[in-house]
């Protein structure tokens, strides 16, 4: 049975807001379900599998995610989104459906002014950005 207090919460918070209520959740049921006595041990950008989820555990979690948001989520989650912060963005955004103020995947959004530069290669100038690219790394 979904959690409604859980859902409301999500619903009326801020969109900047909406992915820490929904990682403090997860963090909060990964302490239940590893054993850790206090939430520091676990944050936002732990990888779900240094913390020592394995697929069954990972299973677990998402089913149990599934059931309290009332909605149906992918098999891989905790594979596809490795932090809980990632995972809470994915599901707010996509199987929720609902806006926060962060892309899914918790990750800034690339800085393109304009669409010529959004991929080197359709610019023509995909050899140019290729020799910065070895430029910057010494190759």
């Amino acid at each position: 049975m979904p959690d409604q207090l859980l859902i409301a919460r999500l619903h009326s918070a801020v969109p900047s807001l909406r992915t820490a209520v929904l990682v403090d959740h997860v963090i909060a049921r990964l302490c239940e379900a590893l054993h850790l006595d206090s939430p520091a041990l676990a944050n936002s950008r732990s990888r779900f599998t240094e913390l020592g989820i394995d697929s069954k555990r990972a299973l677990e979690l998402k089913e149990d995610l599934e059931e309290e948001l009332g909605c149906a989520l992918p098999t891989t989650l905790f594979f596809n989104y490795p932090t809980p912060e990632r995972l809470a963005a994915f599901v707010i955004e996509q199987a929720l459906g609902l806006e926060t103020s962060t892309p899914a995947g918790g990750l800034d959004p690339p800085h393109v002014t304009d669409s010529t530069q959004a991929d080197p290669a359709e610019s023509g100038d995909f050899d140019a950005h290729m020799r910065r690219t070895f430029e910057k790394y010494g190759i």
